[in-house]
């Protein structure tokens, strides 16, 4: 039945949704949106276009492998104003389209996302709220375990940095760098404490807001995909 009814959704608004994504309105929502798997939702006018919606094409493709869900509510602000009462019903300003927001399994509860609308961002925000691995640029899978165990304390920074310095003599020579880094947030969190991946997060999110070369802004960017390991709780795809 649910299959059902995603196709019969996405056959509907196959010309106006982004590749992967699946498209919503007030008779479908409820069905798609129950609880049962974490969907990631965008509010947005009907038919969006620009840089935005191209970050989040990459996004979503990006995310098509994984377990999210990602759908799409396309508003109208004219004639019948298709799916404003959705808009309403979750406190979406169209002002602040387009909207994020992400229900997580278990929850009808949307957690609504506020920073810039770039995929590598939206990725960073899907990882850390559903727990999913999603490999975001510079991420490698076996670190990543590593860090979230760490994270949850199931071992301690002595076991990682050992577990990791390991890793790190085997990572081919195209890793080498990504595994670099981990070591040494892993060695940060040695010295200075759990809320080092939060700081650092922070200050390099700040540094990314001010007048950076393109190159720069990529580096910064895998430190932050990199540093997001470190919070997530990871789950079976």
């Amino acid at each position: 039945m649910l299959r059902a009814l995603i196709v019969l959704a996405a056959v509907a608004g196959a010309a106006a949704t982004a590749k992967g994504v699946l498209p919503l309105d007030s008779l479908t929502f409820d069905k798609i949106v129950d609880g049962s798997r974490t969907v990631v939702v965008k509010f947005d006018k009907q038919y969006p276009y620009g840089e935005k919606e191209d970050e989040f094409k990459k996004y979503a493709e990006a995310i098509a492998a994984s377990s999210v869900l990602v759908a799409e509510v396309g508003v109208q602000d004219y004639g019948d104003k298709l799916n404003d009462d959705l808009r309403e019903r979750f406190g979406v300003n169209k002002e602040a389209f387009p909207a994020f927001r992400i229900f997580k399994k278990g929850s009808t509860t949307p957690v609504a996302y506020t920073g810039d609308v770039k995929s590598d961002a939206l990725l960073r925000f899907t990882k850390d709220e559903a727990g999913v691995w999603l490999g975001l640029q510079g991420c490698i899978e076996v670190f990543d375990g590593i860090a979230q165990r760490l994270s949850s304390g199931a071992i301690t920074a002595d076991a990682a940095l050992a577990e990791a310095g390991a890793a790190l003599a085997a990572a081919p020579d195209a890793e080498k760098k990504s595994a670099e880094i981990y070591v040494r947030i892993i060695e940060k969190i040695k010295s200075v404490g759990p809320t080092f991946p939060a700081q650092e997060s922070a200050r390099v999110t700040k540094l990314k807001e001010g007048k950076v070369a393109a190159d720069k802004k990529k580096l910064l960017d895998l430190r932050l995909n990199i540093l997001s390991s470190f919070k997530a709780a990871k789950q079976e795809l």
